[in-house]
């Protein structure tokens, strides 16, 4: 089978493909093979070496944690899933994922409803539940709330906004000036230009009604955090879940205290605390997520590329450069 492997960590152009045997599955697993797997930021992270204080994957390492497929053997001790059952998986970090078969533990296996193509539906288990897990676990929303999404042209952004629109909550999404057009377009309240962060304050708070925001969702760390503090209602939260901008410094700190009297407070949220450590809840939550794409009303922003383009996608990931979610098209 193709599979695209790193040796060491470094830069994308350590990706390579390579040819390896046909796993078989052990038991309580499902060999799976995939139409398309998804590309993460994790992806770029762990191939990079830049999740702070992670250990780095056992070499030679095949990246990659979700994709869809069709259900080709499985192992002994599962009932759930038989052969040419059509599916979409989310996998631990052990990778996997770039790769026309994976090996995938039967609990993080989920079926796929009539109604859903099978390539778009790898790009939806990372970013639709983290999405999930952040709006209706962690921040708990309710209708008419208003929430704060940054990065919001990105593939859990985007993820956010849709859900939130199901859910009646109304979202800010901030990103930069040329990708204001695809937040609106998915169902944002309201758009902001990242780059004017001295403004953003005034606007969260006239779109708001002066109330502030139930809850900030941010992948930036850095010092947008402590910012975020000050744009929350009472009892609100700043839920961090991903460093791109690094840690916070010690304006954090200082703006807790700031905020002390209104109940704030700083979350941080790893979507496989949720997945894998509660996983009969992940997969209730994944059969909503396929129930609500099943009737279009959420959809995916998906931009598709061959493996030879695998390098190409890590680099503008890294950059900054893309809107939605790339999948791998396996079947091309």
């Amino acid at each position: 089978m193709r599979a695209f492997e790193i040796s060491a960590i470094g830069d994308a152009n350590l990706l390579t493909t390579t040819e390896r045997p046909i796993p078989k599955p052990r038991e309580g697993q499902l060999l799976v093979r995939n139409a398309a797997s998804g590309i993460n930021f994790l992806d770029v992270m762990i191939r990079g070496g830049l999740w702070p204080d992670a250990p780095p994957p056992t070499f030679p390492y095949v990246p990659g944690v979700e994709g869809a497929g069709v259900v080709e053997d499985v192992g002994t001790g599962q009932t759930a899933f038989r052969n040419g059952d059509r599916v979409a998986w989310m996998g631990p970090l052990s990778g996997g994922g770039y790769a026309e078969y994976s090996l995938v533990d039967h609990a993080h296996v989920y079926a796929l409803p009539d109604g859903i193509d099978i390539a778009v539906a790898a790009g939806i288990p990372m970013n639709y539940l983290t999405a999930w897990s952040l709006l209706h676990d962690l921040a708990q929303v309710k209708e008419d709330d208003f929430v704060l999404v940054h990065a919001a042209a990105g593939g859990v952004g985007l993820a956010l906004i849709q859900l939130a629109r199901c859910a009646g909550v109304h979202t800010i999404g901030v990103a930069s000036a040329g990708k204001l057009g695809v937040v609106l377009t998915n169902g944002a309240t309201a758009a902001i230009d990242k780059a004017d962060r001295a403004g953003l304050l005034a606007e969260v708070r006239r779109l708001a009604g002066n109330k502030g925001v139930r809850a900030s969702f941010n992948p930036i760390g850095g010092e947008t955090l402590a910012q975020d503090l000050d744009l929350l209602s009472p009892y609100g939260i700043a839920v961090a879940y991903g460093l791109l901008e690094g840690l916070p410094g010690s304006s954090l700190a200082a703006a807790l205290f700031r905020n002390f009297g209104r109940n704030v407070g700083v979350r941080v949220s790893d979507v496989y605390r949720f997945a894998h450590g509660r996983p009969i809840e992940a997969k209730a939550a994944m059969q909503q997520i396929f129930s609500l794409a099943a009737l279009g009303r959420i959809s995916p922003v998906i931009q598709t590329t061959r493996p030879d383009g695998l390098v190409s996608v890590h680099r503008k990931l890294q950059a900054g450069e893309t809107n939605g979610k790339f999948i791998i098209d396996w079947q091309h």
